[in-house]
């Protein structure tokens, strides 16, 4: 009997020592670190103000894009060790479109703080337009608004695929002057139709200039200068 309990006793001991010498590994920490755009804009560049940050597909957590300690990013806890799927998602103020997104999959480390730089990319993004006008058939230099003459403006605008997504033939033209696309997809884009039209002495407004087929590639928040030329008289199709 004393050999039986001695070997009992040696072996519960080395259990006992086995299992505090390999501890298992706690839950670890991810800690997001966010810039925005091909250029990897912070917060204030981008304009974003809000973001919301999902793992596994969970609820997602809204934080502020600045955190405490001006710290550009948020750290979240409580992660069994191995992969997790993370998606973030960037908002404006006042906008509740995303305007950008990001997210891949990263490997937490029991007990131990994983830190992940996310960029994230444009989705939507402002598009403004300048028109300069050409007066003489041979006068390469646009001209503004008010030295040509022109009032009033009216475009028709298609994405890739040829379909309109924004256009003046439903509200009418517009002053003559920059414009501006809000929440626009980055993508590539073609005015099928870019018109400038002045007043004339019957007081009807004419076709003075006109461009067709217009590429526009958007890559968000970007600002274009179009210079219409004189009109040939015949409507763009």
């Amino acid at each position: 009997m004393r050999t039986i309990n001695l070997v009992i006793l040696i072996l519960s001991f080395g259990s006992g020592c086995a299992y505090r010498s390999n501890p298992v590994p706690g839950p670890g920490a991810l800690a997001f670190y966010w810039t925005f755009g091909s250029s990897a804009q912070n917060c204030a560049a981008s304009g974003v103000v809000q973001l919301d940050v999902s793992v596994d597909g969970a609820a997602g957590t809204t934080v502020n894009c600045v955190g405490p300690n001006r710290v550009e990013g948020i750290q979240v806890n409580d992660f069994q060790p191995g992969p997790h799927s993370f998606d973030v998602r960037g908002y404006r103020a006042n906008d509740q479109n995303i305007v950008y997104e990001g997210g891949g999959q990263v490997n937490a480390v029991g007990d131990q703080l994983v830190q992940i730089p996310v960029n994230l990319d444009q989705l939507l993004g402002d598009l403004t337009v300048n028109l300069a006008f050409q007066i003489g058939s041979s006068d390469p230099v646009g001209y503004d608004c008010t030295n040509a003459r022109i009032t009033q403006v009216s475009y028709e605008l298609d994405n890739s695929s040829n379909t309109p997504v924004s256009s003046t033939l439903q509200t009418g033209s517009i002053a003559c002057g920059s414009f501006t696309l809000t929440d626009l997809a980055v993508g590539n884009y073609s005015f099928r139709s870019l018109v400038g039209l002045a007043q004339g002495t019957d007081g009807a407004h004419h076709t003075y200039n006109q461009a067709c087929g217009v590429p526009v590639v958007h890559g968000g928040d970007q600002v274009v200068t179009l210079t219409l030329p004189q009109s040939n008289g015949l409507a763009c199709r």
